[in-house]
């Protein structure tokens, strides 16, 4: 398959022309001021204004008199029920033997528009019949047609019988004595007659009564049409509508105008009607005569607007046959500047073109690269102009070879799209219903559907299919394309996700264990925290009775500082779990010699105090991995801090470093007591600690390990434990590197430079304690306790330095950044928040700020910031 396009060369143009001097709308003023179009378009307006005049008024008047009519006959029905129901009173009120009955029914005078009245038995036994014309044979059957009327009276549609035909109202009575009878009356069809010509037809037309069947009761001057039915067009015109009008076939056959009204008390209808022929031809000759006049008028303007042209159609002619190079030079301002824009467009046709081709030719590589299978539908003639037509319909398809793959090759259209079996729900799927026949034809998008495709073989594959029309300018479709992915192997998993159930108590019991843990771990937070907070805050106390014992006062620095890093360092592992499981931290890898490493993470438990009660061991080569100095420092401080925790006072902790081929390995041994065997393979988990004194002397937070085992495996490494009751050793094993060429270069130690420093920070204790630490490494320093003092200080005194915290009353540490860096500070700004996070730090940078500080400050991070130029 190959997607090409014809890519033209553009034929060579002449230089530009100058500009001629006339313009083609001075030519075509001409045209404009004899254009005949404004009075056509008038007298057209104005004749169907006047047509549409015409039919309302003709409308009107047939309305009028189908509503007329239609009044008669309901008076003449109403008259009809009143005298019958009158009647029945009367006879109810007489003996209710029968002889007595029908002599009371003799003697009553009938209505003057009845032919005959009867009286019935409720079985349609005729008990009484008096009148000068016998009643229909249809009278005496048990259906006779009658509707519900008012006043429980019962009208009948046309009834005929040996050429007679009329309408029949029946009232049903109770006479004395309980006995049910129908009183009815015949109306002859000559009545409805006569009415039908006394209602004044309109002018050369019909008045005509229908039943509820649509049959004729009675026509004006036509009685021959009784007992015909309505043209189907003209019954669906009055189906459900109890007036209006109509253009079509009457009864006769001919076309005519009608209006109906519909009898209200009958479910009859009215119409008054006139032939359509005269009042066409009428209109005819009115409208050739105004299109003769339109005619005229544009004729002539068509004369003078080619007088006018013949200036500019020689020109354009020349530029047609001699492309954008005519023979001879146009003289139309316009005419040149054509051919200017003719040498542009064919000059981005051609770029145009060649970035189409390029666009093909990239779809192609995708169409025969990608792994999904994607098939191409184009749709007949014929099927563009029914899109709902069923099986067929497709001209061509293409498949690519992930397609092929799947169902196999194209086979004839539209006995089969493939060969392969395709089902959905365990059923075949008819060609149809398939995704990308049902696209194409239909116009709508199909899926995402799951189908089964199967192999002659025995072979079954799970397939997601969906298609999506293409469509032309019309918004008609044009074709398909569907796109099929093979789910075989998700679907396998879902069912192994059966066995997942069988796991379901054992996660809930973890589950609950991990809930327990997280209620020790809070209750040990709390211990934690409140053993420094409680050695600081007695410390505290000492500071302020001593007055001149320096040695009381120094012992008391040292605790506040020792249980100050001691709070820290919990805190930075509450937050660096925290980061290393959401697998937010970053490492900085470098080459290290890891024996340097832990003679200084050593070097650090000397300084606090916290090995003094365990012999110390190292046995040390020397190895060098890369990995980020801060984050292995952490791991040797856990591992190490949890050794001289876990082990009795005496006994000795030893750390072994050697290289192992290409391993470096590192162990951190304690002779402690051991590690419980059912705790063994949770140690590593968050929050599990082993079995701790009431005193908690060998507690902890229960996430070292945790952090421990998480930042190793980011530095691709292993971490491992081994325990028995002579002690326990955890193992970590990483990558080991060569030393670099410059390992025994020892970097420069720059001399501190007094800063003029800017502090903004509204906690007042920590304000005073950070410019006394400032003011003793030599800077310069003045401080605000709000965002707007400090921002108006900022702007005064342009420091060297600013350390502003973020959570400002007023104008926040944000705001007070962004307005600085506006304003046109370009001194260093550093933030201070107590969130330390990734975030916060990005947000920093975002607003203005060249670094971030996490609280508590860290000094001598502090120091190598002020260091920086």
């Amino acid at each position: 398959m190959a997607f090409a396009l014809n890519l033209g060369v553009p034929r060579p143009l002449r230089a530009r022309h100058p500009p001629p001097t006339a313009s083609l709308g001075m030519y075509m003023v001409l045209v404009m001021l004899a254009a005949s179009v404004p009075l056509a378009l008038m007298l057209i307006w104005q004749l169907a204004g006047d047509l549409r005049a015409q039919q309302q008024q003709r409308d009107q008047t047939l309305q009028r008199s189908a509503t007329a009519l239609a009044s008669s006959v309901e008076r003449e029905l109403t008259s009809t029920v009143d005298m019958l129901t009158t009647l029945s009173h009367t006879l109810g009120a007489r003996d209710d033997r029968l002889p007595a009955l029908m002599r009371a029914l003799e003697a009553h005078p009938r209505g003057p528009q009845w032919r005959s009245i009867y009286l019935r038995a409720p079985d349609g036994t005729l008990l009484f019949h008096g009148g000068d014309q016998r009643l229909p044979a249809q009278l005496g059957a048990p259906a006779v047609g009658l509707a519900a009327g008012a006043a429980a009276a019962r009208i009948s549609n046309l009834l005929q019988d040996d050429g007679r035909a009329g309408t029949v109202v029946e009232l049903p009575f109770i006479a004395e004595g309980g006995a049910h009878y129908r009183l009815g009356a015949w109306i002859d069809g000559e009545h409805w007659q006569a009415l039908t010509q006394a209602g004044g037809p309109p002018p050369g037309g019909y008045l005509s009564i229908y039943d509820r069947d649509q049959r004729v009761i009675a026509r004006s001057h036509r009685p021959d049409s009784v007992g015909q039915s309505l043209p189907p067009p003209l019954i669906e015109s009055m189906a459900g509508q109890t007036w209006g009008a109509h253009r079509g076939d009457i009864v006769e056959g001919s076309t005519s105008y009608a209006a109906w009204q519909t009898v209200s008390v009958s479910g009859w209808a009215v119409d008054a009607s006139v032939p359509a022929a005269p009042l066409d031809r009428a209109q005819r000759r009115a409208t050739l005569a105004a299109l003769a006049t339109t005619t005229a008028c544009l004729l002539l303007g068509l004369a003078l607007a080619t007088l006018v042209a013949r200036r500019v159609t020689e020109p354009l002619r020349q530029l047609i046959t001699h492309g954008n190079a005519p023979a001879t030079a146009p003289v139309v301002r316009e005419i040149a500047q054509l051919q200017d824009a003719l040498h542009s467009a064919q000059s981005r046709e051609a770029l145009s073109r060649a970035k189409l081709q390029r666009k093909a030719d990239d779809f192609e590589a995708l169409f025969n690269g990608t792994p999904i299978g994607l098939a191409f539908a184009s749709l007949t003639e014929d099927a563009k102009q029914n899109a709902a037509m069923l099986g067929g319909g497709i001209d061509a398809v293409m498949h690519n070879a992930a397609m092929n793959a799947l169902i196999g090759p194209v086979t004839p259209v539209p006995a089969s799209v493939s060969a392969v079996g395709i089902f959905q729900h365990g059923l075949p799927l008819p060609l149809h219903e398939q995704p990308l026949q049902r696209a194409a034809t239909q116009g709508e998008p199909v899926g995402p559907a799951e189908l089964e495709l199967r192999y002659a073989s025995g072979a079954t594959r799970h397939v997601l299919v969906r298609a999506t029309p293409l469509l032309d300018d019309a918004g008609r479709s044009r074709g398909a394309v569907a796109a099929m992915m093979d789910i075989t192997e998700r679907k396998h998993a879902e069912h192994d996700r059966v066995a997942l159930v069988a796991s379901e108590r054992q996660a809930r019991q973890e589950a609950e264990a991990a809930s327990r843990a997280k209620d020790e771990f809070l209750a040990m937070l709390g211990h934690e925290l409140r053993n420094p907070l409680g050695a600081i805050a007695s410390a505290v106390e000492v500071l302020q009775r001593v007055q001149g014992d320096v040695a009381l006062a120094a012992s008391a620095r040292q605790i506040i500082a020792r249980q100050t890093r001691h709070l820290a360092r919990l805190m930075d592992d509450l937050l660096d779990v925290g980061r290393v499981v959401s697998g937010k931290v970053l490492l900085r890898r470098r080459p290290l010699d890891l024996a340097t490493l832990v003679r200084h993470v050593c070097a650090a438990f000397d300084v606090t105090g916290e090995s003094k009660r365990h012999p110390l061991q190292l046995r040390l080569q020397t190895v060098w991995a890369e990995v980020d100095a801060t984050r292995m420092e952490q791991v040797l401080t856990n591992l190490l801090g949890n050794a001289f925790k876990y082990t009795p006072a005496g006994r000795e902790v030893r750390i072994d470093l050697k290289r192992d081929g290409p391993r470096a390995v590192l162990d951190v041994c304690d002779r402690g007591d051991g590690i419980e065997p059912s705790l063994l393979p949770r140690i590593f988990d968050l929050f599990v600690q082993g079995e701790r004194p009431i005193d908690r002397r060998a507690g902890g937070m229960g996430i070292g390990l945790t952090l421990v085992r998480r930042l190793v495996e980011l530095h691709e490494g292993e971490v491992s434990v081994r325990s028995s009751e002579q002690g326990t050793t955890f193992s970590i094993v990483l990558a080991a590197v060569e030393p670099p060429a410059h390992a025994g270069a020892a970097a420069p130690n720059g001399r501190r430079t007094p800063r003029r420093v800017l502090i903004v920070e509204d906690n007042e204790d920590a304000l005073s304690a950070l410019r006394s630490m400032l003011e003793l490494d030599g800077h310069t320093v003045s401080s605000a306790d709000d965002g707007e003092q400090g921002y108006a200080l900022l702007l005064r005194e342009r420091p060297d330095v600013a350390i502003v915290d973020i959570g400002l009353p007023g104008l926040s540490g944000y705001e007070l950044a962004q307005r600085s860096r506006r304003a046109g500070y370009a001194g260093k700004l550093f933030a201070v928040s107590g969130y330390g996070g990734g975030p916060t730090v990005a947000a920093a940078q975002r607003h203005g700020f060249d670094g971030h500080l996490a609280k508590p400050l860290d000094p001598e991070r502090l120091r190598e910031l002020l260091a920086q130029p």
